[in-house]
């Protein structure tokens, strides 16, 4: 255990850890407890020595890598924010914040089983984030409806399709996204939002399923490009609704 002023920090094997120099440290933060040898795990190991400096050093990183992944994400830009948001998890994994906004990473990277994974170890500490309560439940709804979509990328777009659509109508509404990304990047003055755009697509009930939105929304952008392919009987929309 090492004494970090009044935080105390315990490296452990077989824990998520940042590799430095000279130490692998996983991150338990002990407030307002005295250091005791008897408070020691068995499997503690001692692996570096840290002084109350490099203690503050370890806690201004993680802020630092915290702060920049939240910026990436407000800025569209997941594969950083990931980056970043796992850096700071290898360095204190026990920090809550950190495992929330990673799983927001994951989501916007259209994988809400990755998200979940990450909120359901904070929500298990600490139940009462009502937000994330409420953002877990959607993506388990959603999960529950697009578990099974195959995802396809295109030069500016993650598209996940349910698994009965046919190669041509994929290829059809890949072709009407990137014309429009064009198309609208151009209008805004050559400016262009960060890539991939995810985009979910859906079959016949599953809009209204996994968004429970009114039946005369067609489509909705909600960090991700939603929208039905079909009408409720099953029929492909024409190419003009779709765009």
């Amino acid at each position: 255990m090492f004494l970090g002023g009044n935080r105390y920090y315990t490296a452990f094997t077989g824990s998520p850890s940042r590799r430095g120099e000279d130490m692998h440290i996983s991150i338990e933060r002990r407030a307002g407890r005295e250091a005791d040898a008897s408070d020691q795990p068995v499997e503690l190991v001692m692996i570096g020595r840290l002084d109350a400096e490099s203690g503050e050093e370890l806690e201004h990183a993680v802020a630092e890598e915290l702060h920049r992944g939240r910026h990436a994400i407000r800025l569209d830009m997941v594969g950083d924010a990931i980056l970043r948001l796992e850096q700071s998890i290898e360095i204190k994994p026990t920090d809550l914040d950190a495992h929330e906004m990673l799983g927001r990473a994951y989501y916007a990277d259209n994988d809400p089983a990755s998200a979940m994974t990450q909120w359901d170890y904070v929500l298990q500490l600490d139940p009462k984030r009502k937000d994330l309560q409420e953002l877990y439940a959607k993506a388990k709804r959603e999960f529950g409806v697009e578990g099974d979509f195959k995802h396809r990328g295109s030069k500016h777009f993650t598209i996940a399709f349910p698994p009965e659509i046919d190669a041509p109508t994929r290829a059809r509404v890949t072709t009407i996204l990137e014309s429009a990304y064009i198309q609208i990047g151009h209008k805004f003055g050559k400016v262009f939002p960060p890539t991939p755009i995810q985009v979910v697509t859906y079959g016949p009930g599953q809009f209204k399923e996994a968004t429970k939105l009114d039946d005369h929304i067609g489509a909705v952008f909600d960090g991700k490009i939603r929208a039905p392919l079909t009408d409720d009987k099953g029929k492909y929309l024409p190419d003009e609704e779709l765009r």
